[in-house]
């Protein structure tokens, strides 16, 4: 990084590689934590824990930063001091070469929008650690959605800063939790009603527990999509049920018409 990081904290999570061996071979400002299989949510809290500084940032293992992005993080956050977070726009690079780019979600949008969407990825964040700690830390009882939960939790309440562009590389493999339709929709079944739909009354709550439904849906369809998975339509159809406005993804009624154009 251009920014050199003060510490950088390896929490290797039950690993049965040889980890250790590699992280071994550097000398401070590299530390090693080990600790038996919690997940992402006790990786990350313990990374927090055993962290000197003020703020954090989070890379998951099979991510990685381009060389700019903590220092256009940190001038970010210098230019918003009332900021208690930052993230970045993505690169998702795919199993067969391909690389999107997906510049990052203006903050001033991002909220009520988080509420169906996560657009915040874990390893574009820098976040003040007190914070999130006072919050609980991820829920270790998730496996996958943990990240959406937490920066939901922060709410509006708590100011975010962007930054455009797209500064980490993000892997879709077969094997990524990402790509996992059931245990993604379990997950986020987990966090619907606390989180998700939090103090929410009424007809609001109904509403925008069907956008949620609906939003969820239509992930699930890019996800056997990209997997070639036949049953990708059906997933689609069940997000245009839940909720068919128009104005509401509108990317949704984009693909149904390429899909019908392709004759399929």
């Amino acid at each position: 990084q251009t920014w050199a990081a003060i510490e950088i904290i390896i929490v290797d999570d039950g690993s049965t590689d040889n980890t250790r061996e590699i992280v071994s071979q550097f000398s401070s400002p590299v530390r090693y934590v080990y600790q038996e299989n919690r997940g992402l949510s006790g990786a990350r809290n313990t990374g927090m824990r055993e962290a000197k500084t003020e703020w954090v940032a989070f890379l998951d293992s099979d991510d990685w930063w381009l060389p700019e992005k903590t220092a256009m993080q940190v001038e970010a956050l210098k230019r918003n001091p009332q900021a208690v977070l930052s993230y970045t726009g993505i690169y998702y690079a795919f199993p067969d070469g391909r690389k999107t780019e997906n510049p990052a979600i203006p903050a001033e949008r991002l909220w009520p929008n988080l509420r169906h969407t996560n657009r915040v990825v874990p390893s574009t964040v820098v976040a003040k650690k007190d914070l999130l700690l006072q919050l609980g830390g991820f829920n270790e009882k998730l496996r996958a959605c943990e990240d959406w939960d937490m920066w939901v939790r922060l709410g509006p309440k708590y100011q975010f800063v962007s930054v455009i562009h797209p500064l980490i590389m993000y892997q879709l493999t077969p094997m990524s939790m990402s790509t996992n339709i059931d245990r993604m929709a379990d997950n986020m079944n987990l966090i619907l009603e606390p989180t998700l739909l939090g103090g929410m009354q009424g007809f609001t709550r109904w509403q925008w527990r069907r956008r949620i439904e609906s939003a969820e849906y239509f992930r699930a369809f890019n996800t056997a999509r990209e997997a070639k998975s036949h049953d990708d339509m059906s997933y689609l159809w069940k997000s245009l049920k839940k909720w068919p406005s128009p104005f509401f993804i509108p990317k949704r009624f984009a693909a149904l018409t390429l899909r019908y154009l392709k004759g399929q």
